[in-house]
């Protein structure tokens, strides 16, 4: 990437377009990661708020939801 200009007049950056699609394909994998990060650290959180419930006396846990109430949830949400 030694090939990249600033133009000061026109407050712009000129970068060849092979340097330019190898950060956009890595720009896509950086998101791809992260979405992945985020979607496993939402899993981890879930499963851990069910652990919890479980050790709770029956008497004590959430309520149950049918199946059919549960995607409706998933759907407004």
């Amino acid at each position: 990437m030694n090939n990249i200009q600033l133009i000061k007049e026109k407050n712009a950056v000129l970068v060849p377009i092979k340097d330019w699609e190898k950060m956009q394909r890595e720009l896509i994998r950086l998101r791809k990661r992260a979405a992945k990060d985020d979607l496993l650290k939402d899993l981890s959180q879930a499963i851990a708020g069910i652990e919890a419930d479980l050790k709770l006396p029956p008497s004590r846990r959430k309520k149950r939801k049918s199946a059919d109430e549960f995607l409706q949830e998933m759907q407004d949400a």
